[in-house]
């Protein structure tokens, strides 16, 4: 039944669904966790974690080896928060191919450093999976970013937030494609064809108003013309009026240490709490860094 996996010593993910979920269509699957204190586990083992979830694809869908977001689920489309394999209790998490990596490790080892430079960056652990009794090979089971305590610990924005000190938190966002939020004035500085796309992670689409993502467009705007400035170093006048000097530093240090390609155009994410200036990160990706790449000098 799960050809090619019989034990492991790390925990199994077991995925089943009916139907072919896409990165659009979220379906109701179900997950099992098997994680015995013993360190051995085989697929037939009790599941430590059995639950209703909804499952959706998520990054490069034209891969052979797939990425999936999961929703862990009370009832159908009723989020439960949950703990999965001692990390935070929460309702959102992904499973990661880390297909461009071979290693299976760049992420991890990223995160790894991040978290010891004292910064907040998503818990993920190792797993074997299988989806639909099929073995998919490991995984990164971890954290989906997001706004919560144990994550991005923001405000929440909410509907009655449109001015004042309320209206400046608590936004996510992302450099990256994506059908909301709106594209830079300023094109890379080695892609002077190509367009720089802020997305707005949070508030949701259909939550945002449109005050809200004006302000925080005009928020952003702000740094870039500052950065693009001839006075952009000027610690009064320059880009420190609205970006957080010690965030951008340790951001900066991991992302050039690690010669990320995606560096700063994709997965780059930043993001405001009230009354405070942008913070860069979390880091996310880091598939093609530590030099799995040659190419724009990685």
């Amino acid at each position: 039944m799960f050809a090619q996996l019989t034990s492991t010593n790390l925990p199994i993910a077991i995925v089943t669904f009916s139907g072919t979920p896409s990165d659009t269509a979220q379906i109701q699957g179900n997950l099992k966790i098997i994680d015995n204190v013993s360190g051995v586990n085989t697929p037939t083992d009790a599941p430590k974690f059995d639950g209703m979830i909804g499952v959706r694809l998520r990054g490069n869908t034209t891969y052979p080896k797939k990425s999936y977001s999961i929703e862990t689920w009370s009832a159908t489309s009723v989020s439960l928060d949950t703990s999965l394999l001692g990390m935070p209790s929460e309702n959102d998490w992904v499973l990661l191919s880390s297909y461009e990596d071979r290693s299976l490790a760049r992420f991890m080892l990223s995160t790894k450093t991040v978290q010891k430079m004292g910064r907040y960056a998503p818990r993920m652990k190792y797993c074997e999976l299988i989806v639909n009794s099929q073995y998919q090979g490991i995984y990164l089971l971890g954290e989906k970013i997001k706004r919560d305590s144990n994550r991005v610990d923001i405000s929440k924005l909410t509907n009655i937030d449109v001015s004042g000190n309320n209206l400046t938190s608590g936004y996510i966002l992302n450099v990256d494609g994506g059908s909301n939020g709106w594209t830079s004035p300023y094109a890379p500085p080695f892609g002077t064809t190509q367009t720089i796309k802020v997305q707005i992670e949070y508030p949701d689409p259909s939550d945002i108003l449109p005050v809200q993502e004006n302000y925080i467009e005009a928020y952003v705007d702000s740094f870039e013309n500052a950065m693009n400035a001839a006075n952009f170093q000027d610690t009064t006048l320059g880009w420190r009026r609205f970006g957080g000097v010690n965030s951008m530093a340790d951001y900066m240090i991991i992302t050039e240490v690690c010669k990320d390609l995606d560096a700063y155009r994709k997965n780059a994410y930043f993001y405001k709490d009230k009354g405070n200036k942008l913070r860069f990160g979390p880091i996310w990706g880091h598939d093609v860094a530590w030099k799995n790449s040659a190419d724009c000098n990685a």
